[in-house]
């Protein structure tokens, strides 16, 4: 079996390996020559690897051979794995060992905390918009009546409101955006689900 032979999306996963392999020595200060020449012997064996498997190899078989291979660090030689062994923590970044940290999870945290801050803060916006325009029309309109139903109704209109969302907000599962367009596509839609004419 040839590299040419292969689909391309398996293809993807031997490459992401053998990048890998090659990160690593290159942060081990490996020379191109040695990365190519270890490199072009680990792809060798993962399609001798392959080919044992059947002509035709499926995403299973490639996953198994990869997962046979030995981690990307060990590719680098023993003498200058045991002088990676004993330096400093920090110069680890620089010999290419990944060191976790979690300043990477803080563009996701900030994603989750606009996502759940954005709906509230607008909804209030828009009930201080609401209650400010309805106050108005009450000045302007100078009857005790109306005065007592609007007052009324909008007092009903902010419990109910505010008890919705926050029934709507606690099932919420996805996206605020998803979420927004489902709803509104449920109430748009007739309830048998064929279109309205």
């Amino acid at each position: 079996m040839t590299a040419a032979a292969l689909n391309p999306e398996l293809r993807k996963l031997i490459d992401a390996r053998l990048d890998a392999i090659d990160r690593v020595l290159s942060g081990a200060q490996i020379t191109w020559s040695e990365r190519r020449s270890i490199v072009g012997e680990v792809e060798t064996q993962i399609f001798e690897l392959l080919s044992r498997r059947g002509q035709m190899p499926a995403q299973e078989d490639v996953l198994a051979v990869i997962d046979s291979l030995d981690p990307p660090e060990s590719y680098i030689p023993e003498e200058l794995r045991s002088a990676l062994n004993t330096a400093p923590v920090e110069a680890a970044p620089i010999a290419g060992i990944p060191v976790p940290s979690n300043w990477k999870e803080l563009p996701h945290r900030a994603v989750e905390l606009v996502t759940k801050t954005i709906p509230k803060v607008g909804c209030t916006i828009a009930l201080v918009i609401a209650n400010g325009v309805v106050f108005l029309i009450l000045v302007a309109s100078n009857g005790v009546i109306p005065w007592l139903v609007t007052l009324g109704g909008l007092a009903w209109l902010n419990y109910t409101g505010v008890q919705r969302f926050r029934s709507w907000s606690a099932t919420r599962q996805g996206h605020i955006i998803d979420d927004l367009r489902h709803s509104l596509a449920a109430w748009l839609m007739p309830k048998n689900g064929t279109q309205a004419t």
